[in-house]
């Protein structure tokens, strides 16, 4: 390549001015950046098109023995020059950047990256309203994700990845996740395991607190769609309720209970399995079932099975119009009669690291439980068992041996037992049923 070399002014007031274009480029939109060239010889120019003068534009040139740059417009009238990097604003048209290697206007046949960055921030993706999603993540053992990732993927396009720096702690490690377009479809995606995917938990919450979906430890399935949703960034005209959670609960029921300081509309209780997907309006979703249409709060949720895992759900009905869900997770203690298993139910192998304590008491206050064991198996050196005679794992514990079938009845007012269940590495075998 060859340029030839005006010298206008000597010294620190030169101006450059070659007459050989090497490439060029349009500059970006707010927030990005562009290479004009990333091969002109000191001495060359480069054009730049599309500047506008509301926004601010950083131009530098890397790479040769120096870069001095020359800034002009289309018929080489100087806008500025000097030492890299050089900011213009307020011009609107088309520039050339002309780069020596110093202020004497040097040559040379190295190449020089000349590039150009617009100040701002980035335009919406969709071009409309946008807002941010927040992803609040658990480990149940308390070591992070150990190397599982989650993704917002619009259909199989990821938007955002998550997880990989959530290397240590229970959580919760709450992700926002911003620039969703309002009306736009999105999914929650597992995309990675790691090395635990058991201890793996998640929650999705919108824009205004609601959270859409909870996904516990132990629950779904790597490499599959957990969730899908329409991005909302309208604040909701139904509100929903807040503070969700079940507590007092027996065998069969729980009280659900929430606030909603602005609700005047009635409430939709339903419930089913961690995992599934609440319904909308009056009816219930995928394994989901409607307890009542017409709920206050305190609630009775009855109906119930002992010793299982719930996800319960409340929207508000304002008169045809309806609010989000909101969800809670709870667990019911086993009842009189009933089997009690470790995590992996009466087929499965028990979850790793796992750390529970259990309660069980009595159907009917001033009777009291016996629980048989009828069998125990595992493994001596890391796992460990124990009851308390009380309500809470309290006062003196006396361990389960790992091949014993024990009986133990409870002997103090509260009629009730507590079993703590906590192991320190994985091991597939069974603890269970209790009854």
């Amino acid at each position: 390549m060859y340029a030839s070399t005006l010298l206008f002014a000597a010294g620190v007031s030169a101006q450059c001015i070659s007459s050989t274009a090497y490439q060029g480029a349009a500059v970006a939109a707010p927030g990005g950046n562009v290479d004009l060239t990333t091969c002109a010889f000191g001495g060359e120019y480069s054009p730049a098109t599309g500047l506008v003068g509301a926004n601010t534009y950083t131009i530098t040139g890397t790479g040769g023995a120096g870069n001095y740059l020359t800034i002009t417009n289309t018929s080489n009238t100087v806008i500025q020059h000097g030492l890299s990097p050089r900011v213009l604003t307020g011009y609107t048209g088309d520039i050339r950047v002309h780069v020596h290697t110093n202020a004497a206007c040097g040559t040379e046949s190295a190449c020089h990256t000349l590039n150009v960055a617009t100040a701002g921030a980035p335009p919406p993706p969709c071009g409309g309203t946008t807002c941010a999603y927040t992803l609040r993540l658990t480990d149940s053992y308390g070591d992070g994700w150990n190397g599982a990732t989650m993704q917002i993927r619009e259909g199989t396009s990821v938007i955002a990845t998550v997880g990989g720096t959530f290397t240590t702690g229970l959580g919760p490690v709450d992700v926002s996740v911003p620039n969703l377009c309002n009306g736009t479809a999105y999914n929650l995606y597992w995309s990675a395991g790691g090395s635990y995917p058991t201890e793996v938990g998640i929650q999705l919450i919108d824009p205004f607190g609601t959270s859409l979906y909870i996904k516990p430890p132990g629950t779904g399935s790597a490499l599959t769609q957990l969730y899908a949703f329409s991005a909302s960034c309208t604040p909701p005209t139904c509100a929903p309720v807040s503070g969700l959670s079940a507590s007092n609960t027996g065998a069969t029921s729980a009280s659900v209970n929430w606030t909603c300081a602005s609700c005047s509309g009635s409430f939709i209780v339903e419930y089913g399995a961690p995992g599934f997907t609440p319904g909308t309006g009056l009816t219930a979703g995928a394994g989901g079932t409607v307890a009542t249409t017409t709920a206050v709060a305190p609630y009775a949720l009855t109906g119930l099975t002992g010793g299982s895992n719930y996800t319960v759900a409340v929207r508000q009905n304002c008169g045809g119009t309806f609010s989000t869900n909101q969800t809670a997770n709870f667990t019911t203690p086993p009842g009189c009669g009933s089997n009690f298993y470790d995590s992996g139910g009466p087929a499965g192998n028990y979850l790793n690291n796992e750390n529970q304590t259990i309660t069980i008491c009595p159907d009917v206050p001033g009777d009291v439980v016996t629980v048989t064991f009828s069998l125990v198996d595992f493994e001596a050196c890391c796992d460990f068992l124990t009851v308390y005679d009380a309500n809470t794992a309290t006062g003196t514990p006396t361990a389960i041996s790992t091949g014993s079938t024990p009986t133990f009845t409870a002997n103090n007012p509260s009629g009730c037992l507590t079993f703590t269940w906590s192991r320190t590495s994985p091991w597939p075998t069974k603890v269970g049923p209790l009854q």
